[in-house]
């Protein structure tokens, strides 16, 4: 039987040291981050301002669901977002291991893990947006819940390399610990949210006139800011497994990150 004793008590998760390591690598990094995501993040700002619309796109409009192709190009878009978010997730989770203790970037190892897994990081990342968007629908907690379950995914993929056993592992990893993770990811959320809506309240000024200038202004500055958020999301989320790893199995950051070397 577990012992629930007030007597057992965990070691805390240190949300508000993660907080500041996340924003001061991000940061005191910001270039190496734009290297590894702005390119794949403004091919995917263009694409789907070309098959949904750059109003659409870009925040200023809502998609028109009458339309006679509006599910195949939402499932296509989303398809492409989740590949591009694992890829450049899984690269800025090992990005930040290295930026923490120092060390120089390999952008070759990193984009080779991230590639070699992209499959289940896909499959997984879909599962578990459905599962959390199914949860929403219900309640407002039940959904963020599912991903507090499963925040860790993408860097027990890219680290321990256990392939579709991800969720699980990411389930035993914050069991325990769910509350203080949620706690940390609704902050980072809500920081990525703001930057998020700097081009959307632009957009609704400055696509009016749907010009080719504006509309590039505003694809270079979306997949700036996203850059920051998909940047902070990941370093966050590198941090939060990083540190129940060491609570639960002893690892030190240095053991995580001799996998990239």
């Amino acid at each position: 039987m577990t012992d629930t004793s007030p007597n057992m008590q965990h070691p805390p998760l240190g949300v508000g040291q993660i907080l500041s390591e996340s924003f001061s690598l991000l940061f005191g990094n910001i270039v190496a981050i734009a290297v590894a995501a702005f390119i794949p993040l403004l091919f995917m700002i263009i694409l789907s301002g070309m098959t949904l619309g750059f109003s659409v796109s870009l925040g200023a409009e809502v998609a028109d669901p009458t339309a006679a192709n509006f599910l195949p190009l939402i499932l296509l878009n989303t398809l492409i977002s989740v590949v591009i978010y694992g890829i450049v997730s899984a690269i800025i989770v090992q990005l930040a291991y290295d930026a923490k203790l120092g060390r120089g970037t390999n952008f070759g190892a990193y984009a080779a893990a991230a590639i070699s897994t992209i499959v289940p990081n896909v499959v997984q990342t879909l599962i578990i947006t459905i599962l959390a968007s199914f949860a929403m629908l219900a309640l407002i907690l039940p959904g963020i819940w599912v991903y507090g379950v499963f925040a860790v995914t993408v860097p027990a993929l890219v680290i321990e390399r256990v392939g579709f056993g991800a969720m699980r592992r990411s389930s035993e990893l914050t069991k325990e610990y769910r509350w203080p993770v949620i706690g940390t990811m609704v902050v980072v959320f809500i920081g990525a949210m703001v930057l998020n809506l700097i081009p959307q309240t632009i957009a609704g000024f400055v696509l009016g006139s749907l010009s080719t200038v504006s509309i590039i202004a505003m694809v270079l500055l979306t997949a700036v800011l996203s850059t920051f958020t998909y940047g902070l999301i990941g370093i966050a989320v590198a941090l939060i497994y990083a540190r129940l790893r060491e609570i639960k199995d002893g690892v030190g950051m240095n053991d995580l990150s001799s996998v990239f070397e």
